[in-house]
């Protein structure tokens, strides 16, 4: 097939795969709310002295709740969607690629999505640390610093905005070089950097 062919049909195909990707990620997200939601009160509670973190999701909405905080203390929360939506751009790119159902797609797909996931896990980890600095009145004062405030501030914003939509593309990138490669360059070029991706696979 030749080049212009070949990002064609990538092309024809994106707009049906990331169909795909969101039934997909609808049919995964209740999984993926209490995934992301518990690893990073793992993570959290790792580091608390004591443990106090508990994060409760409900209706794709996790909220943040401390057992150190007075009975009828406001409990902030926010929707997961924000968090794990880009889910659907990663997955569109990589079932959009030729044979995307192949042994070597498939395992790049899911450690891509893995990647991603640690991500996103992350980008809610920066959400609770901000909610803690900034938003719980005279107690985030007391225990934050003005640099804590502005560390977390940065990445978390960070995270949400450059990270979380740069993120799936990244990936995909990182993962398919080669694919995109035989997109965009002649099949002759295409062929000899995947030999040499070889040779120095077996060396």
């Amino acid at each position: 097939m030749r080049k212009a062919d070949r990002l064609r049909s990538f092309l024809v195909r994106l707009p049906l795969t990331m169909i795909v990707g969101m039934v997909l990620w609808l049919l995964l997200r209740p999984l993926l709310d209490h995934a992301v939601a518990g690893l990073a009160e793992v993570v959290l509670r790792a580091f608390e002295h004591p443990k106090v973190t508990r994060l409760l999701v409900e209706a794709h909405v996790v909220s943040i709740a401390r057992t150190d905080l007075l009975a009828g203390s406001a409990i902030p929360s926010f929707p997961l969607t924000q968090v794990h939506f880009n889910t659907i751009v990663l997955l569109a790119l990589f079932l959009a690629l030729p044979r995307p159902f192949s042994r070597r797609q498939l395992e790049r797909l899911l450690m891509g999505w893995m990647v991603l996931f640690v991500l996103q896990t992350l980008n809610l980890i920066l959400h609770v640390k901000m909610t803690y600095a900034t938003m719980l009145g005279a107690w985030s004062t007391q225990h934050y610093s003005d640099f804590a405030r502005n560390f977390y501030g940065f990445w978390q914003y960070f995270t949400d905005l450059p990270g979380r939509f740069s993120a799936p593309f990244l990936i995909w990138l990182g993962f398919n070089w080669d694919q995109l490669m035989s997109l965009v360059q002649s099949r002759e070029v295409a062929d000899r950097a995947g030999q040499r991706n070889r040779q120095r696979r077996r060396k």
